[in-house]
């Protein structure tokens, strides 16, 4: 189970009870171990911040540009933690929890042809997502708010058309 936060101990919103009830639902059907990969922002590491930006680069290049959610959890060391877990527990699935984990699959599927991956895409924050940016109404960071500094969140909540303008591909 490939999540892109922490399970805590308690549910505190909708989100994480949900997560709880598909950990619960993997479980039955045998050992579930879940690797967290922390974002960028989280991790405030030089070489990621640099990955990600060649991600974001290459994606306007080339004309695919990955989602912003994306990018931010993308790094070549938790590629290498996901193969590592998958080697070490020799799973039939692995679960990834979202837009934000979703970059992994292409690779993993080629690597692993065998192996199920499926990916909860969250249609409803998508949804929502798309709503907000297309009635210039302001965007929420959510958890992930405390890792930005206070101005960048003030201007991303403004809804500044040059911070969410690339949302609605999300």
């Amino acid at each position: 189970m490939v999540c892109s936060r922490p399970l805590g101990v308690a549910a505190e919103s909708g989100r994480e009870k949900t997560m709880f009830q598909i950990q619960d639902a993997l479980a039955a059907g045998g050992i579930v171990e879940v690797l967290v990969l922390p974002s960028i922002l989280q991790a405030r590491s030089l070489g990621g911040t640099l990955c990600m930006l060649l991600g974001w680069l290459s994606g306007i290049v080339s004309g695919h540009q990955m989602p912003l959610q994306s990018l931010l959890f993308w790094q070549r060391r938790h590629r290498r933690d996901i193969e590592v877990a998958v080697e070490r527990f020799a799973p039939d699935t692995v679960y990834f929890d979202g837009v934000r984990t979703g970059a992994y699959l292409p690779g993993l599927s080629r690597q692993y042809p065998g192996l199920r991956l499926v990916c909860d895409f969250d249609d409803l924050m998508s949804r929502r997502m798309a709503y907000l940016v297309q009635n210039k109404q302001p965007v929420s960071l959510g958890y992930m708010a405390k890792y930005f500094p206070g101005w960048v969140e003030r201007q991303y909540a403004s809804g500044h058309p040059i911070l969410t303008a690339d949302l609605g591909h999300a």
